[in-house]
């Protein structure tokens, strides 16, 4: 049996599906360790194991807390003894680093999502020796490779979160207002909340926010204070949505940062959303932030447009992209990222399928 180990719930850890698929594909069990955060008991379903832990906002507590949750998720490991574990993001990784390497040596898969804490030194010979140890490490973006040690086990692993594109037919950007929208969980970044303020009243565009609101987001409290009356918030959203939800957007807000282009932290600047693939599957621009891996990426195919709000007239960026919208350079373009990324996702899968069909050691 191989166990997974979730530092979250499902509803934010949406990447775990795609494991559940290949797993199920294989015919192999499998049981999945969650971090039930809320501290509120809850139903699981049969696999699933709920480790009840309330998770303290406040640095210090948090940091017990997670300490806590290792000590209960090595207990269920060695009860439990798994064959192989498929560990979803770094730091839970790093919490139980110690153990991986001693009972699980070249039977992990170490998933990374995100920059972390890899400036300290110390948690970058952890990351560098959690891969070296690792059967496999897939990783949600290619700007990664800006930091990571280079190593055979790292493949690259697209969100691809749905198999159908959406038809060609939709009407760009035909009357105002426009709806630029965030769907996730949402958090309320420098950027974020600049560019917000930048559109607040604006005829032409109104903000949305669709999905779990993050317990420091402030977006209500923001609108409200600032007299936002163009903001439409909705809460969570279940996965089979999305189609509906992409319909009636003109604009995916993929902005994130905290910092100008050239300032900020590789953590703002590597990442990939999975708002990336929403937007060629479903055939909706979008808008990022400059400086970024994914900038790079937009801009490469024609995807949307970028800004830097610091610096930029964001209402003309805004303005100007929407006057001067090709549909078929951006649908081409749709096409030809998503090709190249169901090629590199054949091959993850195919390393992912042969990790769970070889003997353990």
């Amino acid at each position: 049996m191989i166990g997974i180990v979730c530092f979250w719930d499902r509803t934010a850890t949406p990447y775990l599906q795609k494991y559940e698929d290949l797993l199920q594909a294989a015919n192999t069990p499998y049981e999945i360790l969650f971090w039930n955060r809320s501290g509120v008991a809850r139903e699981c379903s049969s696999g699933e194991i709920d480790i009840l832990l309330k998770c303290h906002r406040h640095p210090l507590l948090k940091l017990v807390d997670f300490f806590r949750w290792s000590l209960r998720v090595r207990r269920l490991l060695k009860n439990r003894r798994y064959d192989k574990l498929i560990v979803l993001t770094t730091v839970p990784a790093i919490l139980l680093a110690d153990y991986l390497k001693r009972q699980y040596k070249e039977r992990y898969i170490l998933d990374i999502r995100d920059y972390t804490l890899e400036k300290n030194p110390l948690f970058y010979r952890m990351v560098t020796n959690l891969v070296r140890n690792s059967a496999l490490t897939p990783i949600s973006s290619d700007g990664f490779r800006e930091w990571l040690e280079p190593s055979d086990k790292i493949v690259t692993n697209h969100n691809i979160t749905w198999n159908d594109r959406a038809t060609d037919n939709r009407e760009y950007f035909a009357t105002p207002p426009f709806r630029y929208t965030f769907v996730g969980n949402v958090r309320l970044d420098e950027q974020t909340r600049m560019v917000l303020l930048a559109l607040k009243n604006h005829p032409q565009f109104r903000s949305g926010y669709v999905g779990r609101m993050m317990p420091e987001c402030e977006l209500e409290e923001l609108c409200c204070c600032e007299g936002i009356e163009n903001c439409d918030i909705r809460g969570e959203f279940h996965y089979t949505e999305k189609p509906e939800i992409y319909r009636q957007i003109d604009l995916i807000n993929a902005i994130y940062a905290n910092a100008p282009a050239g300032e900020m932290s590789p953590g703002d600047s590597t990442p990939i959303p999975n708002r990336l693939y929403d937007c060629v599957v479903f055939r909706v621009p979008i808008v990022c932030c400059k400086g970024t891996y994914l900038a790079d990426i937009v801009e490469e195919f024609s995807l949307g447009f970028a800004v830097d709000a610091y610096l930029d007239d964001i209402v003309s960026c805004f303005e100007e992209y929407v006057a001067s919208f090709d549909k078929e350079k951006f649908l081409a373009g749709c096409d030809a990222f998503l090709t190249i990324a169901q090629q590199e996702e054949a091959s993850f899968k195919e390393c992912v399928l042969n990790f769970i069909k070889e003997e353990s050691r």
